[in-house]
């Protein structure tokens, strides 16, 4: 497992013991009075019974921490119970942690709140799309009063961040920024939403389709997520693949694999999709797809994400060849059956030519007047005729249009 921040919630605090209470004081006069801080690239951890035991929040801790290995970016979110200046906030935060650059910081505080970002990442982040960040962040109650649940807080925080920064509209901003270094087009193709692969897993598997789309014509892309409805499947792929800009080439070729985890982080039959476009429509046909299911399927039950999700790589990367496989084989039995013919053909006529006799054209010849006598006739059964109409299957996504207005086939298992 990745190591992770603990989050300081200081409700949790007030339920420990003394000793813990003093560990609290001892921590908080260090990062300044009454503050909760989710650090995102902090080298020392904390254990989990110390403060919080949320499994939501340690989820979010490796997402934030995967922030900063994937962009190059250390988010950071804060909250007093006092009421305090969030920006005042944010600059001891700044001073006590000597921040430079590459940072962005979200303060609340009451029903107040500032962001701030380095200098650096002006035009990836703008007052626009962080008062996106902060509405995604915050709760209202029925009142319209802010709920200040800290672990659900960090959870959406750190999960439309994350969405954020993968997004193809701000490519570009990585390249002005940080050149090559940690750009998220090097993890384009896999988006592990669920947090099933490591680090390394995933760009072993970024890196593979790098190699495999540019062989083939088409793009591969590989999604994790947690807690979609199965009857959603189908457009939330049709939907990711669209509004993410993936698709190989002017016909906007590719696969995307969804794969939906349990809350629980266990995966069930029924959870996964394939949507296709473009040209692989015709390449990944619905039989296809439930046989990379038939594949795949046991291998997420068993948790062996990298190993089912390189298996669906190899499969798509090889199906062109396959099928050029399967044409050339055609050719050369068509080829055959005409030569056949054409064989038959002239061994007929070549028969033809060695008669002496000619046909009888009437069974006269051959019959003795008088001798042909039919007592009895029959109806004999020769053969019927059966037609069949095909049943879809349910899992089937047919030919169908996404809410983007882009064709998509696939199918799920």
């Amino acid at each position: 497992m990745r190591n992770f921040n603990a989050f300081k919630n200081a409700d949790s605090v007030k339920k420990t013991g003394m000793a813990k209470r003093l560990i609290t004081l001892f921590a908080t006069l260090i990062f300044s009075l009454c503050l909760v801080v989710v650090p995102a690239f902090a080298t020392q951890y904390v254990s989990t019974d110390v403060y919080v035991a949320d499994a939501t929040l340690y989820y979010q801790l490796q997402t934030a921490r995967r922030i900063t290995n994937r962009y190059g970016i250390n988010a950071f979110l804060l909250y007093s119970e006092e009421e305090k200046v969030p920006g005042a906030m944010i600059t001891e935060f700044v001073e006590a942690n000597e921040l430079r650059d590459r940072y962005l910081i979200t303060a609340f505080s009451g029903d107040s709140y500032w962001v701030d970002w380095s200098y650096d990442l002006e035009g990836l982040f703008t007052e626009e799309n962080v008062e996106d960040l902060v509405y995604e962040t915050i709760e209202f109650d029925d009142n319209d009063n802010v709920v200040y649940n800290v672990p659900a807080m960090a959870e959406r925080y750190y999960s439309y961040l994350d969405s954020y920064l993968y997004s193809s509209d701000v490519f570009p901003y990585y390249d002005k920024i940080f050149g090559e270094e940690a750009n998220p087009s090097n993890y384009r193709y896999v988006a592990d939403q669920a947090g099933v692969l490591t680090d390394t897993e995933e760009k072993d598997l970024n890196d593979y389709i790098t190699d495999v789309r540019e062989k083939i014509g088409h793009d591969i892309v590989i999604v994790t997520a947690n807690g979609i409805d199965p009857s959603d499947r189908m457009a939330f792929a049709d939907d990711y693949f669209d509004y993410n800009g993936y698709g190989y080439g002017e016909n906007k070729n590719g696969a995307l694999l969804l794969v939906n985890i349990g809350d629980d982080g266990v995966y069930s039959k029924g959870n996964s999709w394939i949507s296709t476009s473009g040209s692989t429509m015709s390449l990944i046909s619905d039989s296809t797809v439930q046989k990379i299911g038939e594949k795949i399927t046991p291998m997420l039950l068993d948790g062996k994400y990298h190993e089912a999700f390189s298996t669906y790589i190899n499969f798509v990367g090889n199906k062109p060849k396959q099928d050029r496989s399967s044409e050339l084989l055609k050719i050369i039995l068509t080829c055959v059956g005409l030569s056949l013919i054409a064989a038959f053909i002239w061994l007929f006529i070549e028969l033809n030519k060695l008669k002496s006799v000619a046909d009888a054209r009437e069974a006269d010849l051959y019959l003795k007047e008088g001798t042909l006598d039919i007592r009895r006739s029959y109806d004999h059964y020769v053969y019927s005729t059966v037609t069949k109409t095909e049943i879809k299957s349910e899992s089937s996504g047919g030919g169908h249009t996404s809410s983007s207005g882009s064709s998509h086939g696939g199918g799920g298992f």
